[in-house]
């Protein structure tokens, strides 16, 4: 990894998503390595496109790539999935570091990995972390270490998080610790991804809006400051979505919402259903942000800019997509520059 990535954003492939890590300006552009997550919904169609999509959002930078959470058994033009979207990836010579799943290793990825020799990242879920991991783990890097390839282990919490910034941080160090004393001379990175995003946003509670720690970053903040490490693991979030929120919202009647990071909380502004009163309240929802007294500025983000003419009205009021395009942009921007502050790097 690029010894100037300081966080790693990990987000779905779709256009809302893509959009806003487009829309970044280039210095969190440069020291960001986003994790693209190819999900089940529309994954024919998605891989298809994807190196273009990608090229098209992202250019020739580095990135993450996760396949794990699609069919494995679907093919695409004679080819499984995993091998046809790193095939296409390569031929395109784009920077992708493609993500092994160490409980449920697919074999396309790892020879992909060993023919191409492009770096490679071990996930690890916490959830499924047991007696097995470790050897399972360095059953992997054995393979890999055929071609010497670069390899990253990223420990996923997804959403199990502790309920305050201490526990986490403990249960933090325990699983670093864990896998620094086994890997420590042979990986590039450890990453440390999770989520405190809560899974229910009820309209009740964050009206006009209300705000929830970002335990994660907090527990994650706690172990780096308080704790003298040899190496700095690079944080990873989901930005402003539940891990393993619905792809398609519009089916559940959700409330219009913006999601808001600040310091180490979240905001949320939440109105009414969307099939009660459209999205037009969007206005009046981006006004409530700006004089909550936690809004960053117009000039902060895209995201932030957006939110700002919204407001005045200058701008359409959105829709879902565009809402979470927003809030990732905004996300984003924020948690690379606090990741960058704490190695001693202002962007």
């Amino acid at each position: 990894m690029n010894d100037n990535i300081v966080y790693v954003p990990m987000i779905k492939t779709k256009r809302g998503e893509f959009t806003a890590i487009e829309q970044l300006s280039d210095p969190i552009k440069d020291h960001i390595k986003p994790l693209f997550t190819l999900t089940l919904e529309d994954a024919e169609k998605r891989a298809l496109a994807l190196s273009s999509d990608i090229t098209k959002r992202w250019g020739n930078r580095s990135f993450y790539i996760d396949l794990n959470r699609s069919n494995p058994s679907l093919i695409l033009k004679g080819q499984s999935l995993f091998s046809h979207v790193l095939n296409e990836l390569n031929i395109e010579q784009l920077h992708y570091t493609p993500i092994i799943d160490a409980h449920n290793p697919e074999s396309d990825i790892i020879n992909h990995i060993i023919n191409i020799g492009t770096s490679a990242c071990i996930r690890v879920d916490i959830n499924s972390f047991n007696s097995q991991t470790i050897s399972s783990i360095t059953t992997i890097i054995d393979a890999l270490n055929l071609n010497n390839a670069k390899i990253d282990i990223l420990i996923d919490y997804q959403s199990d998080i502790k309920a305050d910034r201490f526990a986490q941080a403990f249960d933090i160090s325990t699983y670093y610790n864990l896998i620094y004393s086994n890997f420590y001379m042979i990986v590039d990175n450890i990453i440390l991804g999770g989520s405190s995003i809560p899974k229910e946003l009820p309209r009740n509670d964050y009206s006009p809006h209300g705000t929830n720690p970002r335990v994660f970053w907090q527990g994650y903040f706690d172990f780096i400051t308080n704790n003298r490490l040899e190496r700095l693991p690079v944080f990873a979030d989901y930005s402003i979505v539940y891990p393993h929120e619905p792809e398609h919202l519009d089916f559940m009647n959700p409330n219009s919402k913006i999601r808001y990071s600040f310091d180490d909380q979240y905001l949320f502004v939440v109105g009414e259903t969307i099939r009660d009163e459209g999205h037009e309240q969007n206005h009046d929802l981006a006004d409530k942000l700006i004089n909550s007294g936690y809004f960053m500025g117009g000039n902060y983000s895209w995201g932030d800019s957006y939110i700002v003419d919204c407001a005045a009205k200058n701008v359409g009021c959105g829709n879902m997509e565009t809402w979470i395009r927003v809030g990732h942009n905004h996300h984003i921007t924020l948690a690379a520059r606090q990741n960058a502050n704490l190695r001693g790097i202002s962007i």
